[in-house]
């Protein structure tokens, strides 16, 4: 009798027990399947994530979503998509092509009389028979090329618990061991002979090669030859070996000595050392001697610092003026910080707008904070350039040797970490590196991660904010926002969420989400008579600067049969920040589809009043912190520029709306300035769509809006 091949199936189907299964057992002809069982998408990803997967059966329909969502949230943590079968009922068949170009392998249809009972064996069959030929041939063509680069070379195979499985003489001589000892040994054994820093090296490579499945270079070593006493230099590389069903089941340890190319390097070392704008050293040159400067404090029991400085507003300058007036500036940059370090310490370049400084001598931390303001008071005045003036701050992590590090390495990265926050509490700024820093990098690098399937999870909830008339308190508008129900983390914060979406690059994704549910929810309150208000929806620059916005926003409208005039978008001063020509163009077809415009946080960004003049704006949201100033003791000035913004509106011909209104006095005042519109929780907190409609309901049956007992007037 011939052995089946054991494979693992997951079958995702919307029930609670195996007794309501349309699959109870599961026979298929070469093969022995060992079943795995998930009632949602959740828990499908969670096991797919957790299992050799090899194949998946998909009920096309479950509770929290269907099998292209499933599929597309496969594609975004998977390599190669999992063969999948999904399965319909008949009313589902026109789904079929969808399916099919989201990377389903074949798509079944659940029949009255149960033939695809019959049918779904030998389809399993036929796809795991596929799967395993690709596989195969994947594995012969990755093993054949793992023993070519290495044959010439020192070689050990080694399996998943780190045992060496085979060698060949060459591995011996590069170990000084004799080649029979070899086999059956773990590799730890030997990693003090290779350097102190293999065993750790050589994990972080075997952990490398699991998310990568690609060879990863463990490091060069200087290695000394038993049998002539004579030194060479050796790079040790890690290759993975997989099985038939390409999962890994070892590495290919292999040496190979370069010291006749380490030899010719060095003649061209000082070429790569040095930044080509600026001539100071270059990241790599920084490191490198860092660790000089780390084993002499170490020897000498003194103190170094780390200061990792970024340039704030740059990238505005440099997009607004070009490359070559911005490297200009940069050099002047130079110029101001080694005037405020000493010829000893080292002022390195290591990104576009980014710089080290390491001060080789400390006898006390706040001497690095010293230098850190000086380097701010340094970049003060401002730069003139071509009859213009421009003008720079430095947000500036701070790490010290040896209070956070003895690793020059993670100094560099700890005072990175810091200057992170620095970037994120307001910039122009410096701070110290803490532990607990590692903690919110963390924290904001799994964020990061869950947020690619939240949209996909249902993780996303749509809110909805009333805006309401100063004079009469009726409800005029409703604004859109977003909210992430972590599964894990709970309630997440639009501030946390959103810089991770913008700087991820899937900000879109999520705007278009937004914008298709506020289109849902406002054809259901117009099925049910209530549509005497607009929606407001916040729109960010990314978003403005797709190609492909417009279109997509007619799309969608034309979809759900909702006329312009309903929804207004809101956008922050943000945009003068960016190409104005394209986001005013934008605006102004917005404007001319009958979208109206609001500018939201005003007075809080980029404010220019030539901008202003010029944008289509037809409502100025008055930031919260402005509002929220008006109960202060001493708020006069904040009570002028208040009274400014609302006069200047008028004059421009644009409405007003406060936001963050929380006291009937600031209600009062802001009404009595002639504010036409109020936001904040005075008058209602952020609801659901089902809040929403209650409320709506209720303030109609009132036949006026109320907060707090008293009617607005």
């Amino acid at each position: 009798m011939v052995d089946k091949t054991q494979v693992n199936i997951l079958l995702v189907e919307n029930v609670d027990d195996i007794a309501g299964s349309f699959l109870h057992e599961l026979e298929i002809p070469s093969f022995q399947a060992k079943i795995f069982r998930a009632k949602n998408i959740k828990e499908a990803i969670r096991i797919v994530l957790e299992k050799p997967i090899d194949g998946i059966i998909f009920q096309y329909q479950v509770n929290d979503g269907n099998a292209i969502e499933f599929l597309e949230g496969i594609s975004l943590i998977s390599a190669r998509m999992i063969p999948t079968i999904v399965m319909a009922s008949e009313t589902e068949e026109k789904m079929g092509m969808q399916v099919f170009r989201k990377g389903a392998r074949d798509f079944l249809i659940k029949d009255k009389q149960g033939n695809y009972l019959k049918r779904l064996p030998m389809t399993l069959e036929r796809v795991l028979k596929e799967e395993i030929r690709y596989r195969e041939n994947t594995r012969l063509k990755k093993n054949s090329e793992a023993v070519l680069a290495t044959v010439s070379d020192g070689m050990l195979g080694v399996n998943l618990d780190g045992v060496i499985t085979f060698a060949n003489p060459a591995a011996a001589l590069y170990l000084n061991q004799p080649l029979e000892s070899l086999i059956g040994k773990k590799i730890d054994a030997y990693a003090e002979h290779i350097d102190i820093t293999f065993a750790q090296s050589l994990s972080q490579g075997m952990h490398q090669i699991q998310i990568s499945n690609q060879l990863a270079v463990i490091g060069q070593y200087m290695l000394t030859l038993a049998h002539n006493q004579q030194s060479c230099m050796v790079e040790i590389s890690l290759t993975p070996i997989f099985n038939e069903l390409m999962h890994l089941e070892g590495y290919v340890l292999s040496f190979r000595d370069i010291s006749e190319t380490k030899y010719l390097s060095e003649e061209v070392r000082h070429m790569s050392i040095e930044d080509d704008l600026t001539g100071l050293f270059n990241r790599k040159a920084f490191i490198h001697r860092l660790e000089h400067v780390i084993s002499y404090c170490n020897r000498y029991h003194t103190k170094c610092a780390v200061l990792f400085i970024d340039l704030d507003g740059f990238k505005t300058i440099n997009d607004a003026l070009g490359h070559l007036s911005g490297d200009e500036i940069l050099l002047k940059v130079v110029d101001r910080i080694q005037t405020v370090i000493r010829e000893t310490d080292i002022l390195a370049r290591v990104g576009g707008d980014e710089f080290m400084v390491m001060l080789t001598h400390v006898n006390h931390p706040n001497d690095a904070a010293r230098v850190a303001i000086k380097i701010n008071r340094a970049l003060l005045p401002s730069i003139e350039l071509n009859g213009q003036k421009y003008y720079l701050t430095a947000s500036i992590g701070i790490a010290l040797y040896p209070n956070d590090s003895s690793d020059a390495r993670k100094l560099v990265q700890y005072a990175d970490f810091a200057m992170s926050m620095v970037k994120k509490s307001g910039k122009n700024n410096y701070q110290y590196y803490k532990p607990d820093l590692n903690l919110e990098a963390d924290r904001m690098m799994r964020l990061s991660n869950d947020l690619r399937v939240a949209i996909q999870s249902n993780q996303l909830d749509l809110y909805f904010h009333p805006q309401v008339s100063a004079t009469t308190g009726e409800l005029i508008g409703l604004e859109a926002l977003v909210r992430w129900h972590h599964p894990e983390l709970g309630l997440i914060p639009p501030k946390q969420f959103i810089p991770i979406a913008e700087e991820m690059g899937f900000i879109g994704n999520i705007g278009q989400w937004v914008l298709q549910k506020t289109c849902e929810s406002c054809l259901l309150w117009q099925q049910i008579g209530l549509e005497n208000f607009t929606l407001s929806v916040n729109l960010s620059v990314n978003e403005l600067q797709r190609e492909d916005f417009l279109d997509d926003l007619v799309k969608c409208f034309t979809v759900f049969h909702i006329h312009p005039n309903r929804f207004q978008f809101e956008i922050t001063e943000s945009v003068f920040a960016h190409d104005v020509g394209d986001v005013m163009h934008k605006l102004r077809q917005l404007k001319s589809m009958g979208f109206q415009i609001a500018m939201d946080d005003f007075g809080t960004g980029y404010s220019c009043l030539s901008y202003l003049k010029d944008f289509p704006i037809d409502v100025i949201k008055i930031d919260r912190s402005f509002v929220q100033s008006l109960s202060y003791h001493d708020n006069e000035r904040h009570k002028a520029i208040i009274a400014a913004i609302i006069d200047l509106a008028k004059r421009l011909d644009m409405a007003t709306l406060a936001e963050g209104v929380e006291t009937e006095a600031q209600a009062e005042y802001l009404t009595s300035l002639g504010c036409e519109s109020l936001q904040g929780f005075l008058f209602a907190k952020p609801m659901t769509f089902s809040e929403t409609t209650e409320y709506i309901r209720e303030k109609i049956q009132e036949g006026g809006q109320m907060y707090l007992g008293k009617k607005l007037h």
